[in-house]
C-alpha cells in the first residue's frame, strides 16, 4: 500500500480515511456478523488537546506469563502413532521447511539469470559446498559493477507451489529475493520484490516462522525475531502444532502403561491432557487451523502476547485481535488471494447453512492427503457426506458434467483453481464453493474492515488499542496525516487511562512524526524506550528523526546503541557513517563505510558517503574510484 504522491486530497489520503471510517464503524457495531450501520464521519480531535477519556475506568494491566514450552517433538509421538506419522510425513505440511542440504532438490540448476530490475540480475547455483544465491549489478553497457553471493541456510515451502530461501545474518534471518515456482518450473523474483526489491535484507519475523516451521530456537536476546543456531528445532509443522505440547500426554500414557507392558496400579487421574481438535467446539477447532490459514485478516497481537503463545484449544482472541476484510478475497478478475481460504469458505453457502459446524477438517484430513488417483473420489465423498438428499443432487446432467471433468469431479466445477492475485506463477483453489463460478459476483471495495468474530471476550480497551495500532500502520504506509491524527485520537485516551505499553507509545511517536509534530513524537519514543529499552523500532525511528533535525550528537549516540545489537540494517549503518563524518570522526566513519559497502555493495548512497569520507581524509584517488562506480550504477528500486 504505497503511493508516490502524498499531497492532501490524493488517493492515499482518501484510502486512509476510508479505512479509518470502516474500522471505526465496525468496532462500534460490536462482534456481530450483521452489516454495520452507515458510517457517520466526524472530525478527529486535535492532537494537542488529546481525546479525554471522561469517566472511562483506568486500565490496569499485568504482562501475561508465557505458556510453558513443554514440547517433546513429533519423533516421540511416532513411537505410538506410527501409521499416522508415516501418512502425515507425505503431506505438504510435513514438508513445510528444511535446513539445507536436507531438502530434496526440486529446483533447476544452474538457474538462468533473472532480471529483477534494470541492470540487476539474480541467479542460483548448487555446488558441493551448498546452495548459493547471487545478485549482480551491471552498468548500462553491460559491465559488472558489483555483486554479492550468499549461502542459503534454510528453505520454506513444501515445493507444491514453490520455495523461498533464508539467509543467516548473525542472529537474524533474511529472505532471498529469488524464489522457485514449482507450478511454472522456473525461478523468478520473490513475492513482493517486483514492487520493492529488498535484496537480501527482508527480515524474517517470528510470525513468518511460526506458520512455516514446526519449532524454532529463539536466541537469548530481548529483541524480537532473533534466533539461535540451528534455527529449526523441528522443521516440519509437527503433531504438537495441532494437538498442543505433548509432555503431559506422554507422561499420562506412560503412567497408565509402563515400559513392561503392565497396567499401572495407580494410573494418572483425569482425562488425557492432549488436544483433539475434532472434539473441540467449532470456534476452538477452527482456531487451530486459522492460526496460520486466516491471513485474509489483519491481526494485532494483544497486550504482552507473542505469536509463540498460541496453544491448540485456545481461541485466537486470546492472542490476537482480528479485523476481517469486507470481501472474500476475490477481485474483479476472479483471481484469489493466496492465503485467504478461511474467508472464502466462510462466504460459501455450505458454511453459512451448516450452523457453524462446517470447518477445515470437514473436507481435509489433517493426517493424510489423497494421492492424485484418489483425489476426485475422496473429495466427492466429502461433498456427499452433506448432500445426501435427492433434492441436493447436482442439477447438471452427468453427461454435461463429464464434458468439463471426465472424472465427474465436484471440485473441478465448484472449486476451480484461479490465479493467485498476490503471488505470481501460482494458483489458488476457490474455497467459496460456488454453484456457478463463472457467473459469480465479486465484491468490490478495497478498504472495508470489520472486527473479527469471536472477539467478545476481548476487553474494550484492547480492541481500541488494536484498532489504533492498525490505523497507525496504514498512516505510516500512506504518509497520511489525517489518518495519523485520527490514530492519536484513539490511542491517547488509553495512555491517559493508565496504559503503559511501549508499542502504543512507539505508535504514537510514529503518528505524530507523520503529522510533523516532532516534539510530541520525541516524547513518545522516549517513553517507549523507558518502558522497553530494547524496542528496536522506537530506537530506530528516534535516531533517524534526530539525524534529520541536525541533532548529530544525539543521533550518533542512538545509532551506536542500535548497532550494538543489529549490524545488518543498511539504512542505519549508512546513516551512522554520515553523522560520524559530520562530527569529524573520520576514522570511525571510514571503518563503518567500508563495512557497509562490503555488506551492501549495491547501495549507491552508502558508496557516496564512503567517497565523501575518503575525500575528507585526503584519499582523493579512493574517493574518485567510488564515484566512478556510482556514476555507472543503473537505478535500482
Amino acid at each position: 500500500m504505497t503511493t508516490k504522491n502524498h499531497s492532501p486530497g490524493n488517493h492515499a489520503t482518501s484510502t486512509g480515511w476510508t479505512l479509518f471510517i470502516a474500522v471505526c464503524v465496525v468496532v462500534a457495531s460490536g462482534c456481530h456478523d450483521t452489516a454495520p450501520p452507515p458510517p457517520v464521519i466526524r472530525a478527529a480531535p486535535a492532537p494537542s488537546a488529546g481525546n479525554r477519556s471522561g469517566d472511562a475506568p483506568p486500565i490496569v494491566t499485568q504482562t501475561p506469563i508465557a505458556p510453558p514450552s513443554d514440547y517433546v517433538g513429533s519423533q516421540v509421538c511416532a513411537e505410538c502413532h506410527q501409521e499416522i506419522s508415516q501418512s502425515y510425513a507425505r503431506t505438504t505440511m510435513a514438508k513445510s521447511a528444511a535446513s539445507l542440504p536436507d531438502a530434496p532438490v526440486i529446483e533447476k540448476y544452474p538457474c538462468d539469470r533473472i532480471e529483477a530490475a534494470r541492470g540487476l540480475y539474480l541467479s542460483a547455483s548448487q555446488t558441493t559446498a551448498g546452495v548459493f544465491h547471487h545478485e549482480q549489478l551491471l552498468s548500462i553497457d553491460g559491465q559488472l559493477l558489483c555483486e554479492q553471493t550468499v549461502p542459503i541456510a534454510y528453505e520454506l515451502g513444501s515445493g507444491k507451489r514453490g520455495r523461498s530461501y533464508l539467509v543467516e545474518r548473525d542472529d537474524q534471518l533474511m529472505m532471498s529475493p529469488l524464489t522457485w515456482y514449482s507450478t511454472a518450473l522456473r525461478w523468478d523474483v520473490s513475492p513482493g520484490y517486483e514492487r520493492n526489491n529488498q535484496h537480501f535484507e527482508r527480515r524474517v519475523t517470528d510470525g513468518c516462522l511460526q506458520c512455516h516451521a514446526g519449532r524454532i530456537a529463539a536466541a537469548p536476546s530481548p529483541q524480537r525475531d532473533r534466533y539461535a543456531r540451528p534455527v529449526l528445532l523441528e522443521a516440519m509443522i509437527g503433531c504438537e502444532r495441532c494437538h498442543g505440547p505433548a509432555e503431559k500426554h506422554v507422561a499420562f500414557q506412560r503412567s497408565r502403561t509402563p515400559s513392561d507392558g503392565a497396567v499401572a496400579a495407580a494410573a494418572s487421574p483425569g482425562p488425557d491432557p492432549i488436544v483433539n481438535p475434532g472434539s473441540l467446539p467449532p470456534h476452538l477447532r477452527e482456531s487451530v487451523c486459522n492460526e496460520c490459514h486466516d491471513l485474509g485478516s489483519e491481526r494485532v497481537l494483544r497486550f504482552g502476547k507473542t505469536e509463540k503463545d498460541f496453544r491448540p484449544g485456545d481461541p485466537l482472541s486470546s492472542i490476537w485481535v482480528t479485523f476481517q476484510k469486507g470481501h472474500s478475497g476475490a477481485n474483479l478478475g476472479q483471481s484469489l488471494e493466496a492465503v485467504n481460504q478461511v474467508q472464502q469458505m466462510e462466504a460459501s453457502q455450505c458454511f453459512q447453512q451448516s450452523n457453524g459446524q462446517m470447518g477445515c477438517i470437514s473436507c481435509h484430513d489433517p493426517h493424510r492427503q489423497p494421492d492424485a488417483g484418489e483425489r476426485v473420489e475422496f473429495f466427492r465423498n466429502k461433498c456427499l457426506a452433506c448432500h445426501t438428499q435427492p433434492q441436493q443432487e447436482c442439477a447438471t446432467p452427468k453427461a454435461e458434467r463429464r464434458l468439463k471433468s471426465p472424472e465427474d469431479s465436484c471440485i473441478a466445477c465448484h472449486m476451480p483453481a484461479s490465479p493467485a492475485a498476490d503471488v505470481q506463477h501460482t494458483s489458488q483453489t476457490d474455497h467459496r464453493i460456488l454453484r456457478l463460478p463463472a457467473a459469480s459476483q465479486v465484491a468490490s471495495g478495497e478498504g472495508a474492515f470489520r472486527i473479527g468474530a469471536g472477539m467478545d471476550s476481548v476487553p474494550e480497551w484492547e480492541v481500541e488499542r488494536a484498532r489504533g495500532l492498525l490505523m497507525t500502520r496504514f498512516a505510516i504506509e500512506l504518509k497520511d496525516a489525517e489518518l495519523a491524527k485520527a490514530t492519536c485520537g484513539v490511542l491517547e485516551p488509553l495512555v491517559e487511562r493508565g496504559l503503559h505499553d511501549p508499542i502504543v507509545e512507539r505508535s504514537l511517536g510514529e503518528a505524530y512524526h507523520v503529522m510533523n509534530f516532532h516534539e510530541k513524537a520525541e516524547q513518545h519514543w522516549k517513553q517507549a524506550l523507558t518502558l522497553n529499552p530494547h524496542d528496536e523500532t522506537a530506537l530506530r525511528s528516534y535516531a533517524i528523526a534526530m539525524h534529520a533535525s541536525g541533532r548529530d550528537e544525539e543521533a550518533e549516540s542512538l545509532y551506536a546503541r542500535y548497532l550494538q545489537n543489529n549490524r545488518w540494517d543498511r539504512v542505519i549503518l549508512g546513516r551512522h557513517v554520515h553523522v560520524l563524518a559530520r562530527l569529524q570522526r573520520l576514522d570511525e566513519a571510514l571503518r563503518e563505510a567500508e563495512e557497509a559497502v562490503q555488506k551492501f555493495p549495491l547501495d549507491g548512497q552508502i558508496r557516496q558517503w564512503l567517497a565523501d569520507a575518503y575525500e575528507a581524509s585526503g584519499r582523493v584517488a579512493d574517493a574518485q574510484a567510488q564515484r566512478a562506480v556510482i556514476e555507472r550504477l543503473a537505478p535500482v528500486p
